[in-house]
């Protein structure tokens, strides 16, 4: 039975796709779920407009640290200054599915929207890479940017992070690391219904409404696949919910739906940034589940939230308004 709550115009998508009684991803079945994650991006590829006036390239960077080169999938308007800035981009899946080119129809639309290159990190997946593995790949990215990111076009004073899901725990695990080792900082954050805490604590934890998208479950199963090598003492990096100390972060953008799990982490993280002094810009969206906006984007609310954060990316980036 669908939630109550659930916004109309999910819900009726959530019916149609049976969601309320069969679950997106089993993750006991992982090559089963990393193939219904693939076809829902091929999907999304072919509803999606054809991505006209863009240019799509890939460069590798090097290892920063133990590990293989990283691959940049890098998305550019066909006409652009000849440097841009660029939103470094952690692509959603729990940290053990998906893959860069998934987010290419959103690539190719901010690209052309913000005047920017979309660059998409692909880093590597648990269980087969564990942490820190993703962490390397995307400080890597990050760090290459900063030092030669105007080889390919960047601005390397307007590099900012961003990802769903995930990708968003992700962009803020590497925004901790930057910082901690003394690199320039990000010019903000855009994290998208952030996966930030491997406790499940929170009450939006262990409400499990959800089951049509990401439920606790899952979840549980992502993180352990994700921090398979850790015992005890989980490091800040793996999960940024721990961080004791988040003075000296960007900025950020957090967007998260109310009945989406991680809720109340990104709620308590927002809390602790605004208290660290850090500029945040948040909004919580009534009757929107996991990935709301990706499971219907022409709902009224998924609009809502395309418009606010484009809005807030193009004020950071200091562009006219779009």
């Amino acid at each position: 039975m669908v939630d109550r709550r659930l916004d109309p115009e999910l819900a009726a998508m959530f019916s149609m796709l049976q969601l309320d009684s069969c679950p997106l991803f089993d993750l006991n079945n992982l090559a089963a779920a990393r193939a219904v994650m693939q076809n829902i991006a091929d999907a999304g590829k072919l509803n999606a407009p054809a991505p006209i006036g863009v240019v799509i390239d890939e460069v590798i960077v090097p290892a920063t640290e133990d590990g293989p080169d990283v691959l940049l999938r890098i998305t550019r308007p066909e006409s652009c200054p000849s440097a841009t800035p660029a939103l470094l981009w952690f692509h959603g899946g729990g940290m053990v599915m998906g893959h860069a080119a998934q987010d290419d129809p959103l690539a190719a639309r901010l690209a052309r929207t913000l005047n920017c290159r979309f660059i998409s990190v692909e880093y590597r997946l648990a269980p087969e890479h564990p942490f820190p593995a993703a962490l390397h790949d995307g400080f890597a990215a990050y760090a290459w940017l900063v030092a030669h990111g105007d080889e390919i076009g960047v601005r390397q004073d307007q590099i900012a992070l961003g990802g769903f899901s995930a990708g968003g725990g992700l962009a803020a695990a590497v925004g901790l690391m930057a910082r901690d080792r003394g690199l320039p900082m990000p010019l903000f954050q855009a994290l998208m219904a952030p996966m930030l805490d491997d406790r499940q604590q929170t009450l939006s934890s262990q409400e499990d409404q959800y089951m049509g998208v990401w439920n606790r479950h899952a979840n549980a199963l992502a993180w352990k696949a994700y921090l398979s090598t850790l015992e005890g003492n989980i490091p800040v990096y793996a999960a940024p919910a721990r961080s004791q100390k988040l003075a000296g972060l960007p900025p950020a953008f957090i967007a998260v739906g109310e009945l989406d799990l991680f809720r109340d982490e990104a709620l308590a993280y927002v809390q602790r940034l605004v208290a660290a002094g850090v500029p945040t810009e948040f909004h919580l969206y009534p009757g929107a589940c996991h990935g709301f906006e990706g499971l219907n984007p022409e709902a009224s609310i998924s609009k809502s939230l395309d418009a606010s954060w484009i809005a807030y990316m193009t004020r950071q980036f200091g562009l006219a308004r779009v």
